[in-house]
């Protein structure tokens, strides 16, 4: 079955038998397969979202096998099989009416409720990461990271940590050290054929997606017919503060050293490359660079939100430049009823970070209102200039993954070995500079005016005078003290090993049944460690010889090209330099050992897990076909084993021959050593800690689709599906505070947690190509149980037990601190609506009209239950909509996201915060847009660009009775992103 317009074989085609119940579906590479067609003639019609229907009648032979093959072409086409496999002729137009044509029909015959996006409806524009093309889903919540890239994406009201991300089906390793969520930056698209999400699983998907999953499906060389190569030359801009500030062309930037002073525009490419050798054998090559200069600043002020005072404020100026290559190859080989896959992806993202902050606390005794704060008489206030953090990060992701599929007449079998390999690591000391550098200058009166430039990243007008009333310049940092220098390299491994087996039988009864059953088993460790060490600046000449101004450290180039609003320039210290002053003087610097020791220790921490699975599934189908159920349950097993830090200050204390804490004259335990570090080394344990735990479960499910009419589908669901606790819950560690203390306290890791649970119910109604639009309308629940939520209770044996703490605690007076989970139980009610308009259909207009589409949706969401409160990461509404003007080698899109969260934690109660208070985003819009050209065969320019507006990022804090002005806690300034370039086929 082939898309005689692009080339391309179609999957998921339906191919029936006119007056019968025999149906089948093609497969990846167009082929399909129909038992039990009687001999002599057979009315065969072939049906395909977007492309005309065909009927052709085929002579099956008795006993025999007949070969029937069909070439669609795109519905309202005039364009025939023999002129559409020349890519000359082959349009902008066409290339994204057929990618369209293949997203929807991937989410029409799909048998739950998904939404699916084919990347070639967005073209090769330069977009490396794919959670941009998933933005414009409806019920998708993107979680961005402070360089505005998608990060993670929750669906449906979840965090991020609740979505399984797979390529090809086979689950992705996170380079996240603390979170199962999985990290979209850095990961490839030019050898992505489609993504699909789905909301509701089936029995053969893992229940481990308690918001949904994403499914990233790589090419195949048989999508194909005939061999096709693309290429992409390419540039990335950053535009600062508005849409045309676009840094000069060959000119570098200068940064705060050697690494950051690079080309504002920085150059990349990708290519590809899929070709069938006969029709066993089939071959994909990808490969690509992608970097990106950006320069970019925040503005974080600190409240008194009861005093409605600003008691600090910091400014960030940040540099980054990223560089991401990756590469991929895939071999497909197939024989009369079986094929045979093997993928390889590798990607490399490199980040190099510098970040200069300046910050100014006013001290005890500010007042003040919503413009305006004054520092105390006294002069209490501080100046702080800190370089850093700057880690140089570098993450490395590798897939692999060998697949089999057998396709008999009524069996099936398939089977899948895959390994992911997630590797990232924060370096310093090794490029040459410190992660950070501390600087102050101390008893200052502050006062700063203009506190509510902020909505326009405007800095206040700050004025700054010694305890004399000697005026200062708050922004010349050589009158600045140095206190410190840090390392904090950092390395994590995340590897995954999986393999599954499934079989399939269909039964030829009068209700068209299928059977399938599978085992699956998964293996994860997560190796993760941080050295963080510190040096205090200490040079001969005491106080004066700390002064920044005696040593040659200022970036200077950065900080004479880098002028803030409101006039200001700031002398930021320069890290490299910093480094060469450790270099040529290390005497200088006192290495703190005991906070080395205990940083590695409690930052070291191994968890290995092993989920193994089984499900059985059953597929159904009647009323002519029409009605489709899948039902059937999956079985899943959880082992963990962790070793985190053992704190426990009680080993540092001499004890009597009974094993009890010898007390010294004073009342106070008697230490077993006076020197620091020998007192660490007994308190702190690297790794000492451990636990081992299981647990095991029944997930249901049951997926109800019916064809009410040819173009109009219902759809029903449950499913029960689990949220497996965040590692940072599970991997073991142990605090135990000094038994002297007014109230000691226990920290310790619940190991043992169990994973949420939430029952899911969806009822949705979709109608596809009814005068060119497609639409659809979903109710949801998630009833959701056994969340996580902090607890503090008094320590008892049965506790001391559980947590394996030490028998002698207990006749203490000590409380554990822990999570737990919640008796309480937490609802979410959801409604989505997605409508897509194309005006092609509609003739009474003309020609350049019927060339425009649109589309809108939105997801609404309402948090209910006891509960409700402990919910976080999610955002109550989200509203996507846009519009297309694609003619002939012409397209022009412009598209806007908003979403008015997500809330964030509750914030804990204090003096200067009000109980009931939580942190989230501002409400926001953000504009993106595409426009390509194709000048001639194969040869086609492009320019993209994200956030169009320059919206800031609005990080906010609702504090009840508090005053508006109050609200901000960081506004970002990320700037626009552009990517222009050229791209051809051959």
């Amino acid at each position: 079955m082939l898309n005689a317009t692009s080339g391309n074989y179609l999957n998921n085609a339906r191919v029936a038998v006119k007056g019968t119940l025999l149906e089948a579906v093609t497969n990846e590479n167009g082929e399909f397969r129909l038992t039990g067609v009687l001999a002599g003639p057979a009315a065969l019609t072939v049906a395909y979202t977007g492309l005309d229907v065909q009927t052709r009648v085929v002579d099956v032979p008795a006993g025999r096998t007949a070969r029937a093959d069909f070439e669609l072409t795109l519905a309202g086409t005039a364009r025939n099989a023999s002129d559409v496999v020349q890519l000359a002729a082959f349009t902008v137009e066409e290339r994204e009416l057929t990618a369209q044509s293949q997203a929807l029909h991937e989410q029409r015959s799909a048998e739950n409720i998904k939404n699916v996006v084919a990347i070639d409806e967005f073209g090769d524009l330069g977009i490396t990461n794919p959670g941009h093309f998933l933005t414009y889903l409806p019920g998708v919540s993107n979680v961005y990271n402070t360089t505005g890239e998608v990060e993670g994406i929750g669906l449906r009201g979840m965090a991020s940590n609740g979505t399984l991300v797979m390529f090809d089906g086979a689950q992705a390793a996170s380079n996240d050290p603390a979170s199962r969520s999985y990290n979209f930056s850095g990961t490839a698209v030019s050898n992505l054929d489609r993504i699909e999400v789905t909301k509701v699983p089936t029995p053969d998907l893992p229940a481990n997606a308690v918001g949904g999953s994403i499914n990233m499906i790589t090419r195949s060389g048989f999508n194909h017919r005939a061999p096709i190569g693309r290429f992409n030359l390419l540039a990335t801009i950053q535009a600062k503060g508005k849409p045309g500030n676009f840094p000069a062309v060959g000119r570098k930037l200068a940064g705060t050293d050697p690494q950051t002073t690079d080309y504002g525009i920085q150059p990349g490419f990708e290519f590809s490359y899929s070709r069938p050798v006969g029709r066993s054998l089939a071959l994909t090559l990808n490969a690509g660079r992608n970097a990106r200069y950006q320069d970019r600043e925040y503005m974080i002020p600190t409240w008194d939100r009861i005093r409605g005072v600003q008691t600090a404020a910091t400014l960030n100026s940040v540099l980054n430049i990223f560089y991401q290559d990756s590469a991929a190859l895939g071999v497909d080989w197939r024989t009369n009823r079986g094929l045979l896959r093997a993928r390889v992806d590798v990607s490399r993202y490199n980040a190099v970070t510098r970040q200069s902050q300046f910050t100014y606390n006013f001290g005890a005794g500010a007042t003040g209102g919503e413009n305006f704060t004054q520092g105390a008489a006294t002069g209490v206030g501080t100046l702080t200039h800190s370089a850093g953090p700057n880690p140089d990060q570098y993450r490395r992701l590798v897939n692999l993954r060998l697949s089999h599929t057998y396709t008999g007449e009524w069996w099936k079998f398939d089977w899948m070995a895959g390994y992911s390999e997630a590797r990232r690591r924060f370096q310093d000391l090794e490029e040459g500079i410190f992660y950070s550098a501390s600087t102050t200058l101390s008893n200052v009166m502050l006062a700063a005016d203009g506190l509510n430039g902020i909505s326009s990243m405007t800095l206040p007008r700050l004025t700054a005078r010694s305890r004399t009333g000697t005026g200062l310049n708050p922004y010349d940092t050589t009158q600045y003290t140095l206190n410190s220098t840090t390392t904090g390299r950092m390395s994590f491994e995340n590897r995954i090993g999986l393999a599954n087996a499934n079989v399939a039988r269909s039964f030829a009864t009068a209700l068209p049944l299928s059977l399938k059953a599978g085992v699956a088993v998964s293996t994860t460790e997560r190796d993760n460690w941080t050295h963080s060490a510190t040096w205090n600046f200490r040079p001969p000449g005491g106080a004066a010889a700390q002064l920044a101004g005696n040593y040659d450290l200022r970036a200077d180039g950065y900080d004479a090209r880098r002028t803030f609003k409101g006039g200001v320039n700031i002398g930021f210290l320069s890290p490299a330099k910093l480094y060469n002053l450790y270099q040529q003087h290390p005497d200088y610097f006192q290495f703190n050992e005991v906070t080395a020791y205990t940083n590695r220790v409690n930052n070291s921490k191994l968890l290995r897990e092993t989920i193994a699975a089984g499900y059985l599934r059953s597929d159904v189908k009647a009323l002519e076909n029409r009605l489709w159920i899948v039902a059937g349950v999956r079985f899943e097993r959880t082992a963990d084993e962790g070793h985190g830090p053992l704190n426990d200050i009680r080993n540092t204390y001499q004890r009597d021959a009974a094993g009890r804490i010898v007390l010294g004259a004073n009342g106070r335990p008697v230490a077993i050593a006076t020197d620091a570090l020998s007192l660490a080394k007994l308190q702190f344990q690297e790794r000492g800690a451990y636990s081992e735990r299981t647990y095991q479960g029944y997930y249901p499910s049951i997926n109800a689709s019916y064809n009410l009419s040819r173009n109009l589908v219902a759809r029903a669901a449950w499913a029960r599906t689990i949220g497996r606790p965040d590692l940072s819950f599970i991997t073991p560690g142990t605090t135990i505070s000094d038994p002297s203390a007014a109230a000691p306290t226990i920290t310790v890791v619940n190991t043992g947690l169990q994973p949420w649970t939430a029952d899911n119910y969806d009822i949705t109604l979709e109608t596809y190509e009814y005068k060119g639009a497609t639409v659809s309308v979903s109710g949801f629940r998630k009833e959701i149980s056994r969340f996580f939520t902090s607890v503090r209770v008094p320590s008892t044996p049965a506790l001391l037990d559980q947590y394996g703490l030490p028998d002698d605690l207990g006749g203490s007076n000590y409380e554990i601190i822990t999570q737990a989970n919640s008796d309480e139980s937490a609802i979410i009610n959801g409604f989505e609506w997605n409508w897509r308009q194309s005006l092609r259909p509609f003739a009474m207009l003309p020609p350049w009209a019927r060339s425009f589409g649109l589309f809108a949706n939105a997801t609404y969401l309402r948090l209910s239950g006891p509960g409700a409160d402990n919910f976080s990461g999610y955002s109550t509404r989200t509203i996507n909509h846009g519009v297309a003007y694609t003619r002939g080698n012409f397209a022009l899109k412009l598209n806007a996201t908003y979403a008015n969260g997500p809330r964030n934690a509750v914030v804990a109660a204090s003096a200067t915060t009000p109980a009931g208070t939580y942190s989230g985003l501002a409400p926001r819009t953000m504009l993106a847009g595409s426009v390509e050209y194709r000048i001639r065969k194969g040869l086609t320019l492009h320019a993209s660009g994200q956030n169009l507006t320059n919206a800031y990022w609005r990080n906010m804090t609702f504090a009840p009775g508090a005053p508006e002005y109050t609200r901000p806690t960081q506004f970002r300034d990320n700037g626009i992103a552009y990517v222009v370039g050229v791209k051809g086929e051959f």
